[in-house]
């Protein structure tokens, strides 16, 4: 979000200044969990890598016992294994956050009403770029428009004003309660 594109909404500098400061503590609360995150990812990558090489070493310490190799090798694939499922857990996590930040650019209403109207194992994910969204965003946005923020503005009503404005040369207040007001004064 930038102040040149509030500024276009013609909106006022106080106004903005409220909206960056909002926008300000979301964007740090985000960054926060980001490097939270990051740090915790690294810390268990760092315990698989040890885990590995214990196992290694573990099994060139052990030459003579066919079953503790055999245990050791079992290890080693169930760590391959996990390290695999978490993979695929992340690709996941992140197409799915690929797929709802486009929903909220499309201008989806609400995006968890969007979700099932889209076929997730159509879409990849390579290289942070997501490939088979937009077609079927296109078609949900032309099948059920509803659910997103209509594309162009909306034209302003017509203003309707009350009141009798049948003699303007008369002085004498429209409203009852001001006309009783101005008989005491």
């Amino acid at each position: 979000m930038k102040r040149d594109d509030l500024k276009a909404l013609e909106l006022s500098d106080e106004q903005i200044e409220k909206i960056m400061g909002l926008h300000g503590q979301t964007v740090n609360d985000l960054n926060g969990q980001i490097q939270s995150l990051t740090t915790e990812k690294q810390s268990l990558t760092d315990q698989v890598t040890q885990s590995n090489t214990q196992l290694e070493e573990l099994k060139s310490g052990i030459q003579d016992n066919q079953e503790l190799q055999d245990k050791i090798t079992q290890l080693q694939a169930d760590n391959a294994q996990l390290e695999a499922d978490s993979q695929t857990k992340l690709v996941e996590v992140q197409t799915n956050y690929a797929i709802e930040s486009a929903l909220k650019d499309a201008g989806a209403r609400d995006v968890k009403a969007v979700l099932p109207f889209i076929d997730k194992d159509t879409i990849k994910l390579a290289d942070g770029k997501v490939t088979g969204l937009d077609e079927q965003l296109k078609t949900v946005q032309a099948d059920k428009d509803f659910l997103f923020q209509p594309t162009e503005p909306e034209a302003p009503k017509p203003a309707i004003v009350t009141g009798n404005n049948a003699n303007p040369a008369d002085n004498t207040p429209s409203d009852p309660f001001a006309a009783k007001v101005a008989q005491y004064n």
